[in-house]
């Protein structure tokens, strides 16, 4: 499931797009950007919080100074984007949503009979009073300053033609830019396709990926 953010990616064959711009996303540009989120992840629990909770979502990133927020239009549509933070994130944008998701759980109360909606529902929760320890956030020799790949969407009519890698490449330029020593992110274990396209681009994925999620981390070269 995708709630509050883990990243995922759903490859398939699509039209060639026009030529492709990548730029930062603007707060105008997030209420243009839920159809695409609704149709890269159809059937993802946070997709069933619906638009209001997804438009807040994507608000978030723009509004976040440590945020990194990149969005692709062919033309003047958009067709995918990147969100990512600080390894500190998910307390800030979890208190940041929770009324949106209190609001989209109270219109539709079904979600709850689902284990893994009421899961990740309990860790935002507890996400919530959680503190990080300093170094997480700023970095260090013995912890180095890595930033969190929240979520990659692509539209599905142009998956497969470079706009996915041209977002992972520009969201890499943009964070060993600020500073950050590596990215890491999560993604289901059986999401095959999601992997396939994460290890062409170089990440690596953790040795203890035995559960329901894998990690993967990407160190980044600096800029010269």
């Amino acid at each position: 499931m995708k709630l509050a953010g883990e990243s995922g990616f759903d490859p398939a064959v699509g039209a060639e797009p026009g030529p492709v711009r990548i730029a930062r996303m603007e707060p105008a540009d997030a209420a243009r950007l839920v159809p695409v989120h609704l149709k890269a992840f159809a059937g993802y629990l946070n997709v069933r919080l619906g638009p209001s909770y997804v438009l807040r979502f994507l608000q978030w990133f723009c509004s976040e100074p440590s945020a990194i927020a990149l969005v692709a239009t062919s033309g003047a549509l958009p067709v995918g984007y990147v969100v990512g933070a600080p390894a500190d994130y998910g307390r800030r944008m979890s208190m940041a949503l929770a009324p949106a998701v209190a609001a989209a759980v109270a219109m539709r109360p079904w979600l709850l009979v689902s284990r893994r909606f009421r899961n990740a529902l309990v860790g935002r929760i507890r996400a919530v009073g959680k503190r990080l320890p300093a170094a997480s956030v700023g970095g260090s020799e013995s912890s180095p300053a890595r930033v969190s790949l929240v979520g990659v969407g692509v539209a599905p009519e142009v998956r497969r033609s470079g706009v996915g890698s041209g977002l992972m490449r520009e969201f890499e330029k943009e964070a060993a830019r600020r500073g950050f020593d590596g990215i890491r992110l999560t993604v289901y274990a059986a999401n095959g396709g999601a992997r396939r396209f994460y290890e062409r681009h170089g990440w690596v994925a953790s040795a203890n990926g035995a559960g329901e999620t894998v990690e993967y981390t990407k160190v980044l070269k600096q800029p010269l």
